[in-house]
């Protein structure tokens, strides 16, 4: 399957753009939807883009940029016979990248740069995982997938798609594995009931996982377990808050919950009579990765703090994830301590590029990963990085670990 992008510029509004570190929420109702930014510590909601589309937005998402918004819109089905998925990209609301086909359900950005997107389920639309390349526009598909899928996340531990899944009926919600390199489908957890969003957990290594069965949300390892985490009635999408590691859960009677890692819920935001139906946190740190980590060649690094432009950086190896460095604050970088890590502070020589320095005025900085020869295939190395911002805890901003594996 492919698809061509067409770029529409849409007749909204020019609207302030959000601050870093506000949560942005997608609405749906008959008249319209939109995306809405609210502000941690005090829930103040503002409009960042609002579409005259009936059922409204149906999921959003951060683009790798950490300053542009992805966005999936509902088609109005009573009115048309072809489906209508659109893509947003909105700094300040602006501009609009349009898919026409198939209905997309939900969307991750992968470690390589591209989109993966749960595709279909809707009238004659199959079910699948598919990819978006932004630089050619073309969305091709990956899988077929067993089931229509609601929810997806990318599992920065292993790279591989993660999808929630309901079945014909609605009834039963299944956590499926999409291998990266096999692309062979497995049942992490069945029987979920159906699953309405789901992100990774990178304190954690498992799944946060939001169902129409109570306890609404849950954790679920990667073997299989699933412990309850919260009560949250009509729950459709969860995300985790990067810079705390707290749980922000979105739901169909227009509430955002804020809930910590072991399923207290700190705050509750009333945002109105809209079903709120996705969330992410605008101005993401993120790292990306793009390339073939095979030994000998070298392959693409780049960072992303959207708070912290012209401040100094420095990013690290490390061979392993868990058990982390803690910064004394609650926040932990997922590097394990090990020998690569502690000569990698700052680069490598021979091996790495563009690891320290001074972030551009946009927060971004890139670099090159090139393995020496003989080095095995097979082996996990993770990635992080951290820059300076005394308005911070610490005065660190620290961005996402993602990891790749040797080929």
């Amino acid at each position: 399957m492919k698809h061509c992008l067409l770029l529409l510029a849409l007749a909204a509004p020019a609207l302030a753009q959000p601050s870093p570190g506000d949560w942005i929420v997608s609405d749906t109702d008959s008249a319209g939807g939109g995306l809405r930014a609210v502000a941690p510590g005090t829930g103040a909601l503002s409009t960042v883009a609002s579409f005259p589309f009936p059922m409204g937005v149906n999921f959003v998402a951060m683009h790798a940029d950490g300053a542009d918004l992805v966005a999936g819109l509902f088609q109005d089905r009573t009115s048309s016979t072809a489906p209508l998925s659109i893509i947003v990209a909105t700094p300040g609301g602006v501009v609009a990248t349009i898919v026409t086909g198939p209905p997309i359900n939900a969307a991750d950005l992968d470690q390589d740069g591209t989109w993966r997107f749960a595709v279909g389920g809707a009238g004659p639309w199959p079910r699948l995982l598919a990819r978006l390349d932004p630089a050619t526009g073309l969305l091709t598909t990956i899988v077929t997938m067993p089931a229509v899928a609601n929810a997806l996340a990318i599992d920065q531990d292993t790279g591989d798609p993660v999808l929630g899944t309901m079945n014909a009926l609605g009834a039963q919600g299944d956590l499926l594995r999409v291998a990266r390199g096999s692309l062979a489908i497995s049942t992490i957890a069945a029987g979920l009931s159906t699953i309405t969003g789901v992100d990774f957990e990178p304190a954690t290594g498992t799944f946060a996982v939001t169902r129409a069965a109570a306890p609404q949300v849950v954790r679920v390892a990667p073997a299989g377990a699933v412990a309850p985490l919260a009560t949250l009635a009509s729950a459709n999408a969860v995300h985790v808050d990067e810079p705390t590691g707290n749980l922000v859960v979105v739901t169909g009677g227009g509430t955002l919950h804020v809930v910590d890692p072991v399923g207290n819920v700190l705050t509750t935001y009333a945002l109105g009579a809209r079903s709120l139906t996705g969330v992410t946190t605008w101005g993401s740190r993120t790292i990306a990765l793009s390339g073939s980590f095979t030994a000998g060649r070298a392959a693409a690094v780049q960072f992303h703090f959207p708070s912290s432009p012209l401040r100094t950086y420095v990013a690290a190896l490390s061979l392993g994830l868990r058990p982390g460095l803690g910064l004394g604050d609650g926040r932990t970088i997922h590097l394990a301590v090990d020998p690569l890590l502690l000569i990698s502070l700052g680069g490598l020589p021979g091996v790495t590029t563009g690891f320290a320095g001074m972030l551009d005025a946009g927060g971004r900085a890139g670099g090159t990963i090139t393995l020496p020869p003989g080095f095995p295939p097979g082996v996990r190395i993770f990635v992080a990085a951290v820059a300076l911002n005394p308005s911070l805890p610490l005065g660190l901003d620290t961005g996402s670990t993602v990891g790749f594996t040797s080929n």
